[in-house]
């Protein structure tokens, strides 16, 4: 991977009594994209930001993002995002957008080989990595406090998605009296005996070691996902367990209590 970056353009100027801050800056990398549709790609970034000097810098700013191939499988694609920051490091564009009050950080993934957008979640995401490939699945959650104000179907959903599309997106919606937080809860993955796939410590990644880039769908199992909702005042969790099977999560198998939550597959 090679990255470079262009000397940031910063100016200062006074209008009306008031000062406003001005700055540009570009980035360019190479990036190698690997497994099915292979390809080496050129990404820049150009961001330009302006606002009065005494606001928070925590605004958004303008990107314009492009992507065009050097080798390999054609892409080519330019996208105008208005964002905090954005990140690629995952060989998606991850778009992160300022949050206000009680707003979680909101993220909106968009495929890299296309611009495409994938899905919009909050916080943190869970990752199950492909050897060899650049291909990933992620499995996310969206709450009701997410800073586009995305509408949120029951108490919050969860996303399962590969690297080029959403897969799944399921409803959790609490039952009766029952309330769980409106933000987004604590995750993680689990891995299944015997299935070869490796989790990280962190209970973050897990990687699928028996897979290469010859797999298929049916390669892609043997994990899944947990979901645990903390109420105030109580140290044991709701738990619901969301496993993976044939490359989508198993609904039918989903481990909770059926009393407390209603799961509802979302077209």
């Amino acid at each position: 991977m090679y990255e470079k970056n262009i000397p940031s353009k910063i100016s200062v100027t006074k209008k009306d009594g008031k000062l406003f801050f001005s700055k540009t800056e570009s980035k360019f990398d190479i990036l190698e994209l690997a497994g099915k549709d292979s390809a080496k790609v050129l990404l820049s970034i150009e961001q330009s930001e302006s606002r009065q000097l005494s606001q928070d810098a925590n605004t958004a700013k303008q990107f314009k993002i492009s992507c065009k191939s050097l080798e390999g499988a054609k892409i080519d694609w330019t996208k105008d995002i208005e964002a905090a920051d954005i990140d690629y490091s995952l060989k998606v564009v991850n778009v992160h957008y300022p949050t206000t009050g009680e707003q979680e950080d909101t993220y909106t993934y968009f495929d890299i080989k296309n611009g495409e957008k994938i899905m919009d979640f909050t916080y943190g995401e869970l990752k199950a990595i492909i050897p060899n490939t650049s291909e990933k699945r992620f499995f996310t959650y969206l709450s009701k406090n997410n800073s586009l104000k995305d509408a949120v179907e029951g108490d919050g959903v969860v996303q399962f998605a590969s690297s080029s599309k959403l897969l799944q997106r399921i409803a959790i919606k609490a039952k009766g009296a029952v309330k769980v937080p409106t933000y987004t809860p604590e995750m993680q993955v689990l891995t299944m005996r015997e299935s070869g796939n490796q989790l990280a410590p962190d209970g973050k990644v897990i990687i699928l070691m028996k897979l290469n880039e010859s797999f298929t769908s049916k390669d892609v199992t043997g994990f899944a996902f947990q979901v645990s909702y903390y109420k105030e005042g109580e140290q044991e969790p709701y738990t619901i367990v969301f496993p993976v099977d044939n490359d989508k999560i198993n609904l039918e198998q989903a481990i909770y209590d059926k009393a407390i939550f209603e799961l509802k597959l979302i077209d």
